[in-house]
């Protein structure tokens, strides 16, 4: 289970997303702050994997992370 949901959010920025770990934190950052923020742009199969790959390991965290994906049509 992870420490808290900081490192929870860190961990998922950095391996689902492949951000490093300053970008990772920068964005942290921002969604503690300001409730959101863009982690990527993505084609639409990528973008519905990393959902995936997000919510299980949401899931698995314990932490009420909430995920959203936005379609640009």
């Amino acid at each position: 289970r992870m420490r808290n949901h900081f490192f929870c959010l860190l961990h998922l920025l950095m391996h689902v997303f492949n951000k490093n770990k300053a970008v990772a934190y920068e964005l942290m950052m921002t969604i503690h702050q300001k409730g959101s923020a863009l982690v990527g742009v993505y084609s639409y199969d990528v973008a519905q994997t990393k959902m995936q790959q997000a919510k299980e390991m949401i899931a698995h965290s314990g932490f009420p992370l909430v995920i959203k994906c936005l379609i640009d049509k």
